[in-house]
């Protein structure tokens, strides 16, 4: 009986095979859990996203509802009923407050603790569930045009993008130390003009 060279070398050439399957799926197994970490960045955007955008209706939806008041202020040339924030300094979202009052300053507070998330459960000292560093503007985009309000939520994003721009509205602006992780959403209120 003589061996078969051929044979053993059949089965090392199998030994290497299966070597470099292994590697293959190593190589796979690592490209899943790099996906599974963007993923989860993904997902966290996401839900941040989902929660500034209602937040910014519950806003709108605010001044929708104080709107008499609104058209009484502008016709009689007051302000009692004003919604509009100056930039960094009543910007509304740094830290929970204990809202008082009426009219637009107990909604612009209660507002505010929404989104720096008063309500919601705490770790570590940090509300969880809420925006990373939100912030909560009402603009007057145009001087001119007291029946329309630009309202904007802010908020620290997890990965660098393109910076927001600017030229439509300053929230939040200066208070992220990396611009391009700076997001907005925006929504224009316009409240009927009666006669």
């Amino acid at each position: 009986m003589t061996m078969n060279p051929t044979g053993s070398r059949q089965r090392g050439n199998s030994l290497i095979e299966v070597l470099i399957s292994m590697v293959v799926l190593a190589i796979g197994l690592l490209g899943l859990a790099g996906l599974q970490s963007r993923v989860s960045v993904a997902e966290m955007e996401s839900y941040q996203r989902t929660q500034a955008l209602l937040l910014v209706q519950e806003m709108a939806d605010r001044i929708a509802t104080n709107a008499s008041a609104l058209r009484a202020d502008i016709k009689n040339g007051t302000t009692s009923n004003v919604y509009t924030t100056a930039l960094n300094s009543t910007d509304v979202g740094a830290s929970a407050q204990t809202c008082t009052g009426t009219g637009a300053a107990l909604d612009l507070c209660e507002w505010g603790n929404a989104i720096v998330g008063a309500a919601e459960r705490t770790s570590g000292g940090q509300s969880i569930g809420t925006l990373s560093n939100g912030r909560g503007c009402v603009r007057r985009p145009d001087d001119s045009d007291p029946y329309l309000y630009l309202v904007a939520v802010s908020w620290q994003g997890r990965i660098a993008t393109n910076a927001p721009s600017t030229s439509q509205i300053d929230c939040g602006s200066g208070n992220y130390t990396d611009v391009k992780k700076r997001r907005i959403v925006t929504l224009t209120v316009r409240i009927a003009k009666l006669s």
